[in-house]
């Protein structure tokens, strides 16, 4: 009976159409915002070793156990760079212990550092070099918005709202969740 429906996300559209093709001309996509006066590029000097930045939830969601194996796979190669990642694992403590057992497994410690979760993710975003965000699913990830009006370079998982957000080659790098040597070298590249 509504007039009109509002995803926030076009993976939430393209799943509307796909089930019910008789809403399709009723539904209307606005995304969230980002505050562009909050989030905006500083000049800082770079990082002596690049600091890669992801801001997410420690969750299955967010494919974290695949992005160690591709963190592993940057240390063989060589690249001197470090990962920090902020979030907290609230209600998946399986998830994290795993997490933990699979960084010691790896000898990543040195190459990764989870933080608890940072109310002042702008600041985040202006001492970083990179985004990542490796994600199996996700909506419209307002992360990556608030980190590319921080300046921030991106490389993130070919899924769903990513590719919209992200120009391969352009604005940043994509690759496959599922491929930790891709996601790997998409790090390297950038």
């Amino acid at each position: 009976m509504a007039d009109i429906i509002v995803p926030n996300s076009y993976s939430q559209a393209r799943f509307i159409s796909a089930h019910f093709p008789r809403f399709l001309e009723k539904t209307c996509v606005v995304t969230n915002m980002v505050d562009t006066d909050k989030f905006q590029p500083v000049s800082t000097s770079p990082n002596n070793v690049p600091v890669i930045l992801t801001t997410a939830r420690l969750m299955k969601q967010k494919n974290i156990l695949t992005y160690l194996d591709a963190i592993s796979i940057v240390k063989q190669r060589g690249m001197k760079c470090h990962f920090d990642w902020y979030g907290n694992g609230n209600g998946t403590p399986e998830y994290v212990d795993a997490i933990k057992n699979k960084v010691e497994e790896l000898h990543i410690e040195d190459m990764i550092t989870f933080h608890e979760p940072e109310k002042n993710v702008q600041q985040l975003y202006q001492k970083a070099d990179i985004f990542c965000l490796p994600s199996l699913y996700e909506g419209f990830p307002n992360v990556i918005c608030e980190a590319m009006s921080s300046g921030l370079p991106i490389v993130c998982s070919n899924v769903c709202d990513n590719p919209y957000i992200v120009e391969a080659e352009v604005n940043g790098l994509l690759f496959s969740p599922e491929n930790p040597d891709d996601m790997a070298g998409k790090l390297i590249d950038m």
